[in-house]
């Protein structure tokens, strides 16, 4: 597992829009625990979604679909934005659902 950490840290660091980009330690060790199956708890601003990368790229390697969830789809749309570079450049596809109930937030 340690080589998928890298591998997937390392697309994170190069295919980021925000170039040069590092996990930081939280972000790690929610990423290693969501891999044992584990619930990670990060506050607000902390990279939840950035961390899940780690365990969705491990699954996806091993052959098993993926879904990331978000709170609403606001945060799904943002998220698909920011991560989809990553994913791809680690040779994933990568797609976004919205929920067709919800309302749409534009802006203020």
């Amino acid at each position: 597992m340690p080589k998928i950490l890298a591998l997937a840290s390392i697309g994170l660091t190069t295919f980021h829009r925000r170039k040069g980009m590092h996990l930081r330690d939280v972000q790690k060790l929610a990423g290693i625990g969501m891999c044992y199956g584990e619930i990670a708890e990060l506050g607000t601003g902390e990279g939840k979604t950035v961390a899940a990368v780690l365990p969705a790229f491990m699954h996806a390697l091993r052959g098993k679909g993926v879904h990331v969830v978000t709170a609403n789809n606001y945060l799904s749309r943002r998220d698909y934005d920011e991560l989809k570079p990553v994913y791809e450049g680690l040779g994933l596809t990568v797609g976004y659902v919205r929920n067709q109930n919800e309302e749409t937030f534009d802006g203020f």
